[in-house]
């Protein structure tokens, strides 16, 4: 099993996490805890977010130059 621990650096917790120790998130805010794929799917899934995002921009971007280019035109007819 993968455990990857995304947060603040800490290096108690850290020390009692590699000691064995138990440690309880509950007192350390901040962190998220990924169990196997979890966090590398959660990545490709901003990832993926991102890219739609930034297509979207194109695309209203240019929808939004037609707009100016078609309105300049039927001001000069």
């Amino acid at each position: 099993m993968k455990i990857t621990i995304i947060g603040p650096d800490d290096s108690k917790l850290l020390e009692s996490f590699l000691n064995g120790k138990p440690v309880s998130f509950a007192e350390h805010k901040g962190y998220k805890i990924f169990v196997d794929d979890a966090y590398e799917n959660n990545q490709k899934k901003l990832e993926q977010i991102a890219q739609q995002l930034q297509e979207q921009a194109a695309e209203n971007l240019t929808l939004a130059n037609t707009i100016r280019k078609t309105t300049k035109t039927l001001w000069h007819q």
